[in-house]
């Protein structure tokens, strides 16, 4: 496995007065992801654990050669690497 993320407190938002250059990246960002969007271009993920200690969920992301498994609670959903379709459900033993 990545990474472990915990997550703690209640998601407080960003803070304000940011910075010229940082909206400028920011909107470039949001631009480009509408055109890898627009052209189905894949996300990319990496292997993560997230344990959200307000919900008490542990997600996991695992990336394989042909699927990427996101885990809940033990409850596993497949997908597709390349497509990015859902492949079906399990659970983790």
């Amino acid at each position: 496995m990545g990474r472990v993320i915990r997550l703690y407190g209640d998601g407080n938002p960003a803070e304000g007065n940011a910075s010229v250059w940082s909206r400028l990246l920011c909107r470039a960002r949001v631009r480009l992801g509408k055109l890898l969007l627009m052209l189905h271009v894949p996300g990319v993920v990496h292997n993560v654990q997230i344990d959200d200690a307000v919900t008490g969920l542990t997600v996991e992301v695992e990336v394989g050669v042909l699927f990427t498994v996101v885990r809940v609670n033990g409850r596993d959903f497949w997908f597709d690497r390349f497509t990015g379709r859902f492949d079906g459900t399990g659970t983790a033993l």
